[in-house]
C-alpha cells in the first residue's frame, strides 16, 4: 500500500505493470497531480532507469509493487516540486535558461559528432583483410573494424571541423584578449548568428583581473569548436528537444528543493532544541552480519528450524529452500543490516541473539524467517561533524516531507490505482 497524507492506495503489482499489449500504447493514468498526470509509461520509465532494476525480475509480486509503489510516490513528489518550481518561475531566470541552452548545446555537439563517427566506413580491401587474418575470430574482427574507425575518426573531425568554420567564416580575435578586458568583448565571430564574447568563456565574477592567458585562448577554441558543430547539427536538422524537455522537468525540482534547503537549514539554536529531543542520534547504530532463510508457511519453517537445530546448516538449506530470491541466490548470506533499516521483527530478534545463534522463526509479511548473526558491529559515538550533519540532514528531511504535504494540498493529488483482484480472488465460473 502507498500512504500519502492520509491517502490509502493499493500498490499491487498487477495494477500498476503493463503487462498487456493495449497497456504498452495506451498509457493508463495513476495519479493526477494538478493539471498533470504520472501515467503507467512514465512509472516504467523510471523504474527502468532505477539501480535496482536488475533485480526486478527476481523479486516476487508483492516486491515488485511495493518497489513500483515507492517509484510512484517519488514521481507524484516530483511532479508537486515540478509545479510549483514553474509557478515561481524558476525556468524563467537567466541562470536556468543559461543552463538548459549550454545542456541543449552539450547534446547536439554529442549527437552530430556521434553521427560523424557512425559514418565512417571500413574500406572493403581494409575489411578483407581483416577477415583474412582473423579468420574464425568474429569479436577479433569487430575489435580490429573499430579500431580502424577511431585511428581515422579524429583525422576525419579534424577536418570536419576545419571545413565547418571555412563554411561559417569564423574569425577569432585573440589578440584581443588583455588585462580589463570588457565582458562584451568578442572574441569569435561568424555568419548565422555565431558569435563569443569573453564573458562567455570567464566569469568575471569571479576573475576581475586576466586569468591566464593561455588558459583563456584553449578555452576559446573550445568553445569554437562547439559553437560551430552545434550550429552544423542545427543546420542538419537533429533534434534534441525531447532529451531537452527531460532534464527540465528533473532539473527544476532539484533547483527548487537547492532553494528550499537553504531556507531549511538549521541554526544552533534550532540544532540544539533538535539534539535536546532526540538524544539517541549521536550514537551510531548497530550492524549485524545476518544468515537467514525464508519459509512460505510456519508449518515448513518450523520443520526447517529442526533440522538447524539437528546440525544441518542454514545456509545450504536457504540456497534449496529460501523463497526469498535475493537470499537464495546467495545461500542465505544477507550481509550486514544496519539497525533502523530492516524489519522491525527482524531486529528485534537480532538484538536478542548472540554471535552463532539461530532464532525462532519470525513471522513477517515476507514470510516466515529464521536468522542467525555471523559478526556485530556495535554502535559507538558519533563525533561532532558528524552529528552536526546528521541532525541538519534530518531536520532538513522533516521539512521537506511537511512541505511535499503542503503541495498536495495546493495542488489537488487525485490517485487512479485501483486494486484488481489476484486470480485466486476471482470469481468462480458458472457450474463450479
Amino acid at each position: 500500500m502507498i500512504r500519502f497524507s492520509g491517502t490509502w492506495v493499493v500498490a499491487a503489482g498487477v495494477c500498476i505493470a503493463t503487462t498487456t499489449a493495449v497497456a504498452a500504447t495506451q498509457p493508463q493514468v495513476l495519479v493526477s497531480v494538478g493539471d498533470r498526470v504520472v501515467t503507467d509509461h512514465d512509472l516504467d520509465e523510471v523504474l527502468s532507469s532505477s539501480p535496482f532494476y536488475t533485480r526486478f525480475n527476481t523479486l516476487d509480486p508483492d516486491q515488485q509493487a511495493a518497489m513500483r509503489g515507492d517509484l510512484l510516490k517519488r514521481l507524484v513528489a516530483s511532479r508537486l516540486l515540478l509545479i510549483e518550481a514553474e509557478s515561481q518561475e524558476l525556468d524563467q531566470t537567466p541562470s536556468f535558461r543559461k543552463e538548459l541552452a549550454n545542456y541543449r548545446k552539450g547534446l547536439l555537439y554529442r549527437l552530430y559528432l556521434r553521427r560523424l563517427r557512425d559514418s565512417i566506413v571500413v574500406p572493403a580491401d581494409v575489411k578483407a583483410a581483416i577477415s583474412r587474418e582473423l579468420r574464425g575470430n568474429t569479436d577479433a574482427r569487430a575489435a580490429a573494424r573499430s579500431r580502424f574507425v577511431a585511428a581515422n575518426y579524429k583525422r576525419i573531425a579534424a577536418e570536419n571541423l576545419a571545413a565547418l568554420q571555412k563554411k561559417y567564416h569564423v574569425k577569432t580575435f585573440k589578440n584581443r584578449i588583455a588585462a580589463g578586458l570588457a565582458a562584451d568583448t568578442v572574441l569569435l565571430q561568424g555568419d548565422k548568428g555565431l558569435l563569443v564574447r569573453y564573458g562567455d568563456i570567464v566569469d568575471i565574477s569571479r576573475y576581475p583581473s586576466l586569468p591566464d592567458r593561455q588558459a583563456i585562448e584553449s578555452e576559446l577554441d573550445k568553445r569554437a569548436e562547439l559553437e560551430v558543430v552545434v550550429k552544423a547539427a542545427e543546420d542538419a536538422g537533429l533534434d534534441v528537444t525531447r532529451e531537452v524537455e527531460s532534464y527540465r522537468t528533473q532539473r527544476l525540482p532539484a533547483l527548487l528543493m537547492e532553494k528550499k534547503s537553504a531556507e531549511w537549514r538549521p541554526d544552533e539554536a534550532d540544532l540544539q532544541s533538535y539534539y535536546q529531543a532526540h538524544p539517541e542520534i549521536s550514537k551510531a547504530p548497530d550492524q549485524w552480519l545476518v544468515g537467514q532463510i525464508v519459509l512460505a508457511d510456519r508449518k515448513q519453517a518450523e520443520a526447517v528450524k529442526q533440522r538447524i537445530d539437528q546440525g544441518e546448516s542454514l545456509f545450504r538449506l536457504a540456497g534449496e529452500l529460501s523463497i526469498d530470491p535475493w537470499g537464495k541466490a546467495r545461500n542465505g548470506d544477507m550481509g550486514w543490516i544496519i539497525q533502523g533499516r530492516g524489519m522491525p521483527e527482524i531486529e528485534a530478534a537480532l538484538e536478542k541473539l548472540d554471535n552463532g545463534e539461530v532464532s525462532d522463526v519470525i513471522h513477517t509479511p515476507l514470510g516466515f524467517h529464521i536468522v542467525t548473526v555471523l559478526d556485530r558491529k556495535p554502535g559507538s559515538r558519533l563525533s561532532r561533524t558528524t552529528l552536526r550533519k546528521r541532525m541538519i540532514q534530518n531536520i532538513v528531511s522533516q521539512k521537506r516531507a511537511d512541505y511535499l504535504q503542503t503541495l498536495q494540498k495546493k495542488y489537488r493529488v487525485v490517485w487512479k490505482v485501483l486494486q484488481q483482484p489476484r486470480p485466486a480472488e476471482s470469481a468462480p465460473e458458472q457450474g463450479s
